[in-house]
């Protein structure tokens, strides 16, 4: 979602007022969506630094009593028409409720070819690349709050949100690399598959405390040739998928697997997919390990670029993402815990919500701080544990009619 540089409008001071909900969809000077018609910004600090960064909005996009502003329209032709299904055709679209319907058509996807003999009747391709074109519009929506989903939704079957994660990772990183959208959706597809002869033992494996069986060992390290196999029988023939998927834990420096194969055999494809496999698995919950914050992952790939995965991936990845990303929990200057929800120019200074106060109490509301102010500056990147549960369409500004930033 972008805003049309020829009809665009610099927003002045005189058109916000403190603790009143803002009336416009609000765009950077590039025109990416920051903050939705609806927010509350709560202090004059925070609007001041906010201005200086630079806001614009659509000439004559309908004020907020109007239904639906322009913005909107744009979220359901990309996102569809879910909320009419839910019974609330009035609802704003909401990157998480649709996020949860890839997890459903997924979840749907993997028990069907459980129960499949065969091939046929399957649609098995194309309905990989429904759901990897699906996920590029919830990135184009709002690729703040996707980004977000990888930190703080895990709430689904292991098997099914992590090659979700792990695909809206690729996609983000495949645009930054020159990647086209077709190019980004054959990826998808692979990231999407890569695992998927070891569906039941991954499951399995993300409960299981005990060490590894040797049986267990030895199905990881022959499932990517195993899921070339199940993917042929189903009808797939694109070979760069296949690809993707058979060299998806190769390193670079030959100690992967199943063939531990020469850095310049390594597609950029399988090398992408490994690298967003890498991330979401270590920022990920097990019943076995703690995940780690997003700032120590990043650290973890940034000093084994080169070895275990590519360089100049890894660099677009920290691009990307940013260096405090949406969905990190971090300490600011004041006391406050807060969650990163909008990266900006300067990746160390992004915009945040607190959701816990100096003291440790949860605050009432998320409370919007923009963090180069100093008395909102990041300290450091925290723990989610002891966080109580959020929502998710309050940090985002999803809730509609909601005053939720309101401090």
């Amino acid at each position: 979602m972008s805003l049309d540089k020829k009809s665009k409008q610099k927003l002045s001071k005189s058109q916000f007022l403190v603790g009143k909900p803002i009336e416009f969809d609000c765009f950077d000077e590039q025109g990416v969506l920051l903050f939705r018609k609806g927010l509350v910004i709560d202090s004059a600090r925070t609007l001041e630094h906010i201005l200086e960064r630079g806001l614009f909005a659509q000439i004559g996009q309908p004020s907020q009593n109007t239904s639906q502003p322009a913005a909107s329209e744009s979220r359901r032709l990309l996102l569809g028409k879910w909320s009419e299904a839910d019974g609330d055709a009035d609802a704003d679209p909401s990157p998480f409720q649709y996020f949860s319907g890839l997890n459903r058509q997924l979840k749907q996807l993997y028990s069907d070819i459980c129960a499949e003999s065969g091939a046929d009747g399957l649609d098995f391709a194309s309905r990989v690349g429904r759901i990897a074109g699906q996920v590029q519009s919830l990135c184009e929506v709002d690729s703040n709050a996707a980004i977000g989903l990888l930190h703080l939704d895990q709430r689904n079957r292991y098997t099914v949100f992590h090659p979700l994660h792990r695909s809206v990772v690729c996609n983000l990183v495949g645009k930054r690399y020159g990647y086209s959208e077709e190019e980004c959706k054959r990826i998808i597809c692979a990231a999407l598959t890569c695992d998927l002869s070891t569906l039941e033992l991954q499951e399995k494996l993300n409960n299981q405390v005990a060490p590894l069986s040797p049986e267990q060992q030895a199905s990881l390290r022959n499932h990517p040739g195993d899921s070339v196999r199940l993917l042929r029988e189903l009808g797939v023939t694109d070979e760069e998928w296949i690809t993707a998927v058979n060299q998806h834990h190769e390193t670079l420096c030959q100690s992967g697997y199943p063939g531990g194969i020469h850095r310049d055999e390594v597609t950029v494809w399988s090398r992408l997919i490994k690298l967003s496999d890498s991330y979401t698995a270590m920022i990920t919950p097990r019943r076995y390990k703690q995940a780690i914050t997003s700032q120590h992952a990043m650290r973890t790939l940034f000093l084994a670029r080169g070895s275990q995965v590519d360089e100049h991936l890894t660099i677009l990845f920290v691009k990307a993402l940013g260096v405090f990303p949406p969905g990190a929990f971090v300490k600011l200057a004041n006391g406050e815990t807060a969650v990163v929800v909008r990266r900006g120019k300067d990746s160390k200074a992004p915009m945040v919500k607190s959701v816990v106060g100096p003291r440790g109490a949860p605050l009432n509301r998320p409370c919007l701080r923009d963090t180069q102010i100093k008395q909102f500056e990041i300290r450091g990147v925290v723990e989610r544990d002891g966080v109580a549960d959020i929502d998710l369409n309050q940090l985002w500004d999803y809730t509609r009619g909601s005053n939720d930033e309101r401090g």
